[in-house]
């Protein structure tokens, strides 16, 4: 079953929390990528909340990177043509400990997060399992040789920031980025934190929703945007 919301009440589906998806597909239209590749970390559902489902649906193919065993079998289960992958990004390859929560998409790697939410909003940690996980640069070297997929989403519950800085190990960059930047425990936005590891790489801040935050490499979205005034 695919769950999907219309994007601003008209006809327009979308997969995505508050329409990411949509908005993302306009910009990669503008960029003139019809079929963009993806990494979804902590991709979470095949469908439900993805920033992903809808350019699979138009045929787009990518990695989906869950640490979740049960959600994991669900995206494995819908998501045949992408590479899935259950395990975590980290600092380093190896095992961290993951905290599975009592609501599947609070689940986090991070036990202040967990402790956090359990202690401000009454959510559980139902188990504590030991995942692999293994470092961004080690993904894109070993399953894309070295060449970033078009986009990237992020929504790993407190390890956002850590897996962006990353990037600056990496080969390459994804042209656009949606990443969570507003944290629910802290009630704060994390946008000036996030712009700080992003825009010396080259990104500019396209849209802030209050929720999550677009990025896009800023010398080709003012290419993509002359060449259309031209």
């Amino acid at each position: 079953m695919a769950y999907v919301v219309y994007a601003n009440g008209g006809g327009a589906l979308s997969f995505s929390q508050k329409s990411e998806d949509y908005i993302i597909r306009g910009m990669f239209d503008c960029l003139d990528i019809e079929t963009p590749s993806y990494i979804d970390i902590g991709a979470h559902h095949p469908y439900f909340l993805s920033n992903t489902a809808l350019f699979y649906a138009r045929g787009s193919r990518g990695i989906n990177i869950e640490p979740n065993p049960i959600l994991f079998d669900v995206i494995n289960l819908y998501r045949k043509k992408d590479i899935n992958l259950m395990m975590g990004i980290g600092p380093s390859s190896g095992v961290m400990p993951f905290y599975v929560m009592n609501a599947n998409a609070l689940s986090t790697f991070s036990k202040q997060e967990a402790e956090f939410i359990c202690k401000e909003y009454g959510f559980k940690v139902v188990d504590v399992i030991n995942v692999k996980v293994e470092t961004l640069n080690k993904i894109i070297t070993e399953y894309c040789s070295g060449v970033f997929p078009d986009f990237m989403s992020i929504d790993t519950e407190g390890l956002d920031e850590m897996i962006l800085e990353s990037l600056k190990e990496c080969p390459s960059l994804p042209k656009i980025i949606c990443t969570e930047t507003w944290d629910y425990g802290l009630k704060t936005n994390h946008i000036p934190e996030i712009c700080a590891i992003l825009e010396p790489l080259g990104y500019m801040l396209f849209l802030d929703n209050h929720l999550n935050s677009i990025f896009v490499l800023k010398d080709l979205w003012e290419k993509a945007v002359n060449s259309k005034k031209a």
